[in-house]
């Protein structure tokens, strides 16, 4: 659903599938920063974490890979087992995002394997086996053990993974 707020003559959008279309990474990134500090206030939360989610992935895009792993360990903290009010979901959800940054980022199979593991584990436990996210985590999982096996072999390991 797309949540517009309008100010003056100038509407600030919070959908993230308009953001995404965004081109320049500069630009989409202080779009993201500004929809997430406005979902933030109005309290949509389920905004904020894809917002989140999508200021991630932009600068990992941007190669600011610090940065990309400061959020998601944010989200991590905010939504996984340790915090005060765990999302079992969006932990999944985080875990997997951070798994193929891991892989894109640092070529780290063995980290981004486990974390795959720990995100089917999450997604299960919240939304059971039969729901069709857990086959995105999966389909990432075998992508990560095929690219591990080929680098393993010297292979090209250029593959899209999401």
């Amino acid at each position: 659903e797309t949540v517009a707020i309008e100010e003056g003559d100038a509407v600030v959008s919070m959908d993230p599938s308009v953001l995404y279309l965004v081109g320049d990474q500069d630009i989409r990134a202080d779009l993201l920063g500004a929809g997430i500090d406005r979902a933030t206030s109005l309290g949509f939360m389920d905004v904020q974490f894809q917002l989140l989610l999508d200021l991630a992935q932009c600068c990992h895009e941007m190669g600011n890979f610090d940065a990309a792993r400061d959020l998601l360990d944010g989200l991590l903290a905010q939504y996984g087992d340790d915090s005060a009010e765990p999302d079992m979901e969006k932990h999944a959800i985080v875990l997997n995002n951070y798994a193929v940054s891991m892989v894109q980022a640092e070529g780290d199979f063995e980290q981004a394997e486990a974390l795959l593991i720990d995100s089917m584990v999450c997604w299960e436990i919240a939304l059971g086996l039969a729901d069709e996210g857990l086959n995105e985590i999966a389909d990432n999982l075998t992508t990560i053990r095929a690219l591990k096996s080929a680098a393993h072999h010297g292979d090209d390991v250029t593959c899209q993974i999401h």
